[in-house]
């Protein structure tokens, strides 16, 4: 989440290296897995801007059989222009981080303005019943608690579940009572424009998996940031 709206960058393209250079980027542990980086900005809307960020991603020790490896990554990033939210997607979590740090410095120009947000359950709740109000469903969930809790005279610390219209089921209304926490909730949401259905499933760290549509366009990642500014941010006042 970015805390102001962001700045266009002064440069099309920024390098990992600008990053490194900064003091305040030693903060940064996932910066040493990862090698000749650099984030390009592909086009700009009146409400989005859109980067790639390519590089270099050190394997897991156990899959580099002759010492540290990389392999070549890369993946788009949307920034809402008007928003809090940026999104990107088919990237490993260490990656993406490094990526948004330096799309921190180039639209905030400070490496550590754009962060994950915890999601509370709270925030689930808000979340789900904007969905379900467009006409939208939960397809996923897993619940939890902190230390096993009883349940009918065994010990239950989560619940998962898959389904469609899984909101509809008393497993679903009597697991949301009884577990303390929503570690993941998967979502079919109907955005107001558009016929194609968004599915994703949102993590309680902040990251999650956008499903489909596989490749979608601008105004769908829109409609998807926009899903987050009505749920997530507290209305002022």
């Amino acid at each position: 989440m970015q805390p102001r709206i962001p700045n266009t960058p002064r440069s099309n393209k920024y390098s990992l290296d600008e990053l490194k250079s900064l003091p305040s980027s030693s903060s940064i542990f996932e910066l040493e897995l990862v090698k000749d980086g650099d984030l390009t900005l592909l086009r700009q809307t009146e409400n989005l801007q859109v980067f790639h960020f390519s590089g270099h991603f050190q394997l897991p020790r156990p899959q580099a059989a002759d010492g540290v490896a990389y392999v070549p990554m890369s993946f788009d990033i949307w920034q809402h222009r008007k928003g809090h939210f940026v999104a990107s997607f088919k990237a490993p979590k260490k990656l993406s981080k490094v990526a948004i740090a330096l799309l921190s410095l180039a639209t905030l120009n400070d490496p550590l303005l754009i962060k994950s947000i915890q999601v509370t359950k709270s925030d689930f709740n808000s979340l789900t019943q904007y969905i379900l109000k467009s006409g939208g469903d939960i397809r996923q969930y897993i619940f939890w608690n902190n230390r096993n809790k009883q349940s009918n005279g065994e010990r239950v610390d989560q619940s998962r579940k898959s389904g469609a219209h899984l909101e509809l089921g008393e497993d679903y209304k009597k697991d949301l009572e009884f577990f303390k926490k929503i570690r993941m909730l998967g979502y079919s949401f109907k955005p107001s424009t558009e016929t194609r259905d968004i599915r994703f499933r949102m993590i309680d760290w902040g990251g999650g998996q956008f499903y489909s549509p596989a490749d979608p366009f601008d105004h769908e990642i829109l409609e998807f940031l926009e899903l987050f500014n009505s749920t997530l941010i507290p209305k002022e006042g």
